[in-house]
């Protein structure tokens, strides 16, 4: 079965509280991969580093009826740091820099 298939089957019963299922299911390798084999890869250090993009689009297609923002607070996906918090457009472009390949790898 595909990923894609995974998502759609698991959405239902998803919630911010199961993602340490998610994450401990996925091996943490296979997000490496996907980013080197695509050429994908933070350059520099950003508070939404590309593995962790990779892992908010994955919470965002398990979590769809919710925000992105409230996806993003939920699976804390953002390293932490002492000013505000994270914009929903810093996460919408983290989301184009990313793109659509190491998706379509894993």
């Amino acid at each position: 079965m595909l990923l894609q298939e995974y998502l759609c089957e698991t959405h239902q019963y998803a919630t911010p509280e199961q993602w340490g299922s998610v994450r401990d299911s996925l091996p943490q390798e296979w997000v490496q991969q996907a980013l080197l084999a695509t050429g994908v890869s933070t350059l520099r250090k950003r508070r939404l580093p590309m593995e962790q993009v990779l892992w908010l689009v994955l919470g965002i297609a398990l979590l769809r009826d919710r925000s992105i923002l409230h996806v993003a607070d939920a699976l804390e996906v953002a390293l932490p740091t002492s000013g505000e918090g994270i914009s929903s457009s810093a996460l919408s472009q983290a989301r184009q820099r990313l793109g659509c390949e190491p998706l379509q790898w894993l």
